[in-house]
């Protein structure tokens, strides 16, 4: 944790001023690790308290995906609750090394929390050795049920 102080001579309007604080974070960040931040005193003039000092919400650092990754109801970070989830952290992360997601639950469909159309795009780091893998856990029949105005379809495309 560090304090640190900002300075400046922004004229403040009557009302509501907002403030943002944004972080630079270094690529050796640890995966895992929360972003937080709080503003307990404000000088403007004299020291003021903020009516919210502490607000809610942090930021996960995250960096490319790697190895197994669960999907299912009860799962919760690193895994996902839905393929949308864990779709949507292929296409934002990418990958470094081979990925294999199972899928825990017989079901995913609009009423366990999928969002459809799934949408996988050309993923990041993705590679003849970096190879991802969607299949059911041992065991386990999955379906993936959905409806559109379009075809559903699945397409692999492997770019090497």
């Amino acid at each position: 944790m560090a304090n640190f102080n900002i300075t400046g001579t922004q004229t403040l309007l009557s009302g509501s001023n907002y403030f943002w604080l944004a972080y630079d974070v270094t690529a050796g960040a640890t995966n895992g690790n929360l972003l937080d931040g709080e503003c307990v005193s404000i000088t403007v003039g004299s020291p003021q308290t903020p009516t919210v000092t502490m607000p809610s919400g942090s930021r996960t650092i995250v960096g490319p995906m790697a190895g197994n990754y669960n999907v299912g109801a009860a799962q919760t970070f690193p895994n996902f609750a839905t393929i949308t989830e864990a779709v949507s952290n292929l296409n934002s992360r990418g990958v470094s090394a081979a990925v294999t997601v199972t899928l825990l639950d017989a079901t995913y469909n609009v009423g366990t929390g999928e969002s459809f159309p799934l949408t996988i795009n050309e993923i990041t780091g993705a590679s003849a050795t970096n190879t991802i893998s969607i299949k059911p856990a041992t065991g386990v029949t999955s379906a993936i049920s959905g409806s559109s105005n379009y075809s559903i379809y699945f397409e692999w495309v492997a770019g090497l």
